[in-house]
């Protein structure tokens, strides 16, 4: 009995030990913080197969005593297949 494997069978499982380990790296960090987050994305049609969206969200976080308003536009999705679509928008700047 040989347990040499196809070389796409040893790609799939050095990704699955691998997605096993990131999370097991990120659980070492203990700060956790009791953040509430609520986002809204609203859409409308364009033309096509092309649409737009723009986002509003809040936050609040008692640990760290903040909360906060966000939002963003415009943005735009192509939807090139059913089972396919492109999100992109300009990027935003802040200043505090």
């Amino acid at each position: 009995m040989s347990l040499a494997l196809p070389s796409h069978r040893k790609l799939i499982l050095f990704l699955s030990m691998l997605s096993m380990a990131v999370p097991l790296s990120v659980q070492s960090n203990n700060e956790v913080t009791n953040e509430w987050r609520v986002t809204a994305f609203p859409h409308y049609p364009i033309k096509g197969n092309l649409s737009g969206f723009g986002y509003l969200g809040w936050v609040k976080n008692p640990d760290y005593e903040y909360t906060l308003w966000y939002g963003g536009f415009p943005g735009a999705i192509y939807t090139a297949k059913p089972w396919l679509q492109v999100w992109g928008r300009f990027p935003e700047h802040l200043h505090n």
